[in-house]
């Protein structure tokens, strides 16, 4: 049951609503980047967002441009003990793994391969 404030307020919001037509972008863990799951709501309705609350009803938060999409779910990993995340390029095809060096978890590491090809250090 939706809150009869919550409900007045969404109301009330809804006088400025204006239609919308265009692309939009989500960026899911990969486990969820699926034709099914990319478009549910399901994961809003179990664990609340910042437009609605547990078990009442489901949200689909999608970014209207790609830069975006890639920073709010990069600020949201940051905050939930990921190591990475592996997101959309944001200029081509394919994929980049972020990597939160101060979150890398014991017995994870980062290495440098091929260094001699690098230029000498300044």
């Amino acid at each position: 049951m939706i809150p009869h404030v919550l409900l007045e307020k969404i109301y009330e919001a809804s006088r400025w609503a204006t239609p919308f037509a265009g692309v939009c972008f989500r960026c899911v863990p990969f486990k969820f980047a699926n034709e099914l799951d990319i478009i549910s709501g399901k994961g809003s309705i179990t664990y609340g967002g910042r437009f609605n609350f547990i078990g009442k009803f489901e949200v689909l938060y999608l970014s209207c441009d790609i830069h975006t999409s890639i920073e709010e779910t990069t600020k949201s990993q940051l905050h939930s003990g990921f190591e990475a995340i592996l997101v959309p390029s944001a200029v081509m095809r394919g994929k980049n793994l972020d990597v939160f060096p101060d979150r890398l978890l014991e017995g994870s590491y980062l290495k440098v391969v091929n260094r001699n090809l690098l230029p000498p250090e300044r």
